[in-house]
C-alpha cells in the first residue's frame, strides 16, 4: 500500500493557496499510484481561525474548495479533517473517494484493498484490527506525554504556526509496532511511503531543549513574516529572560535587525548594564544605554509622595515600557515582552510596563525551563553570559531586591503552577503539599488573572497555557 503523508504548514486563512497545495499533492499521489492521501486537521484553512468562521464568504470558500477536492479524488482516497457543515464543531473527518465526499464526526471507517481503516480526530485508541489513521492537529507542548497507538498506525500532524500555536509535525507510520517512517520536525514534509517496503526512514528524536528552541524560532519567524516586521526591539535588564529573548530575536532576524536597550535606575546593579553589554557583544547586536534616573525624579517632583513604595517600583517599569514603545512606534520595531510563565502566573510583572509588547516568546515557559534552555544554548560556547544565568534573579526596582523576597524558589513555584494549571489539583491538595507557601501562591495566581487577560500574545509551548485556563475574575469558587 502506498500512502502520501501530507505534513503541510497551511497559511491561516489562506484558503486558495492551501487548496492549490493540496491539489498538487493529490496529483502527485495519483502519478505515483498512491492508494491514500492523508491531510491533517485544519489543512485547508489553518488552525485557530476564530472569528473568521463567522464570515459567510469564508464559509463559502471552504465549501467550494471541498467540492474541488472531491473532484480531484477520482481513482484515489483522500482524508481531511476540519469543521462540521454548520461550522460549530472542529473534529469532522471528510473522506473523498471517486469524486464523492463523505463526512463523519471525529471517527470514520473505510477500506483499502479489503483492509479496514479507522480515521479519527482527538481519540485515544490503543487497539484496532486494521490501520488506524490519526489526523489530529496537536500543537507543540514540551510537557506532552507520548500517546499510545495501535500496532498499525498512520499519524499525520500539521507543521507550521497559527497565531501563537506551533505545530511540530513529526508524523509517522508504524507497522506491526515498528516505526518505519518518521517525518521531520518543525517543517513541511510531504512523503510517499510504501508500507510494504522494509527500509526504515526515521528522523532523529531531538532533545526537549532543542525542540523548544526550534518551536520558538518558528513561532517568531512566522509572526514577523506574516505581519511584516523586519526589526525587533527589547529591553535588556541583565536578567535571564531578556537575554534568552534576545538570543531568539538575533537567531531569527539577524543581529543587524535587533536593538536592545538597557535602562538603569538608581536601584540597578552595575551587572545589569555590564552583563547586558557582554550579551550584546556575544550576539553582535546593537545596544543603547538610556538611564531613567532623571525621569523617575521628574515623576517624584510632579507627584510627590505618590511615587513611593510599590508605585515607585511600577513607575520605573512603566517608564521603561514607554521608552521601548516609543522606539517601536517611531521605527516600526516589533517589541518583545520578556516575562516568563512563572512571573505571569503570580502577577510578578507590571501592566503597561514590562508587559508592553507585540509578542512574548517565553510567556508559556516556566523560569526553571528558561534556565535549562539557556544552559543548553551554551553547551558548546558561551552565548548567554554565564554571569546572567548564574545570578540570583531580581527585578531591581528597590534596594537589594531579589525575586525570592516575595516568591518561593522557582522549582517550588513552577511545581505549584504546574499542579494547578496542568493537573487541575484542588486548592486543598496543593496547600497540603506545600503548607508554607501553597495558599499564598494560589491567591497570587487568582489575583493576577486581570493582568493575564491584558498580557501580550505569548507563544504556546505547553499543554495547558494560561490562555486556555482563564479564571473568572469575579468567581467565588476559590
Amino acid at each position: 500500500m502506498k500512502v502520501v503523508m501530507a505534513q503541510i504548514a497551511p497559511v491561516l486563512g489562506g484558503i486558495e493557496k492551501n487548496l492549490q497545495k493540496m491539489l498538487d499533492i493529490i496529483k502527485m499521489g495519483k502519478e505515483n499510484q498512491a492508494d491514500l492521501v492523508v491531510f491533517p486537521q485544519y489543512s485547508l484553512y489553518g488552525a485557530k481561525p476564530l472569528g473568521l468562521l463567522a464570515f459567510q464568504d469564508f464559509q463559502d470558500k471552504i465549501n467550494s474548495s471541498l467540492i474541488q477536492l472531491a473532484s480531484a479524488s477520482k481513482d484515489i482516497k483522500v482524508v481531511l479533517g476540519g469543521y462540521s457543515e454548520d461550522f460549530l464543531a472542529d473534529n469532522d473527518i471528510i473522506l473523498f473517494e471517486n469524486s464523492q465526499m463523505r463526512r463523519a464526526n471525529s471517527s470514520l471507517n473505510f477500506s483499502i484493498k479489503n483492509k479496514p481503516f479507522l480515521c479519527q480526530i482527538g481519540q485515544n485508541l490503543q487497539d484496532f484490527e486494521g490501520f488506524f489513521v490519526d489526523i489530529t492537529a496537536s500543537h507543540f507542548a514540551y510537557d506532552d506525554n507520548e500517546k499510545k497507538y495501535p500496532s498499525n498506525t498512520i499519524r499525520v500532524n500539521l507543521s507550521g504556526v497559527a497565531d501563537n500555536l506551533i505545530y511540530e509535525g513529526a508524523s509517522f507510520i508504524k507497522i506491526n509496532n515498528e516505526e518505519i517512517f518518521k517525518a521531520h520536525s518543525f517543517e513541511e514534509d510531504v512523503i510517499l511511503v510504501d508500507t510494504s517496503n522494509s527500509l526504515k526512514n526515521t528522523s532523529p528524536i531531538l532533545p526537549i531543549e532543542e525542540r523548544i528552541i526550534e518551536a520558538i524560532k518558528l513561532g517568531l519567524k512566522n509572526y514577523c513574516e506574516t505581519l511584516g516586521f523586519k526589526k525587533i526591539i527589547l529591553g535588556l535588564s541583565g536578567g535571564i529572560d531578556s537575554a534568552l529573548s534576545a538570543y531568539f530575536a538575533v537567531a531569527v532576524l539577524g543581529a543587524e535587525n535587533v536593538l536592545g536597550i538597557t535602562m538603569p535606575s538608581k536601584y540597578s546593579s552595575s551587572g545589569s548594564v555590564t552583563d547586558s553589554e557582554v550579551l550584546a557583544s556575544n550576539l553582535s547586536m546593537e545596544m543603547k544605554n538610556i538611564p531613567i534616573v532623571n525621569i523617575v525624579d521628574s515623576y517624584k517632583n510632579t507627584l510627590g509622595d505618590v511615587v513611593s513604595g510599590l508605585a515607585e517600583e511600577n513607575i520605573q517599569a512603566r517608564i521603561r515600557g514607554d521608552i521601548l514603545m516609543s522606539y517601536s512606534n517611531r521605527y516600526d520595531y516589533l517589541l518583545l515582552s520578556t516575562g516568563n510563565k512563572s512571573e505571569c502566573a503570580v502577577g510578578y510583572c507590571t501592566l503597561y510596563g514590562d508587559m508592553c509588547g507585540g509578542l512574548n516568546l517565553i510567556a508559556d515557559l516556566p523560569k526553571t525551563l528558561v534556565w535549562r534552555v539557556s544552559r543548553y544554548i551554551n553547551k558548546d560556547e558561551e552565548i548567554i553570559p554565564w554571569a546572567i544565568i548564574n545570578k540570583a534573579p531580581s527585578a531591581e526596582l528597590r534596594e537589594g531586591q531579589k525575586d525570592q523576597d516575595s516568591l518561593p524558589e522557582y522549582d517550588i513555584l513552577d511545581s505549584i503552577v504546574d499542579d494547578f494549571v496542568s493537573y487541575k489539583k484542588s486548592f486543598s491538595e496543593i496547600v497540603e503539599k506545600y503548607p508554607d507557601v501553597g495558599a499564598d501562591i494560589l491567591k497570587k495566581i487568582k489575583n493576577a488573572e486581570y493582568k493575564r487577560r491584558q498580557a501580550t500574545l505569548g507563544l504556546v509551548l505547553s499543554k495547558e497555557p494560561f490562555e486556555e485556563n482563564n479564571i473568572p475574575l469575579t468567581q467565588k469558587f476559590f
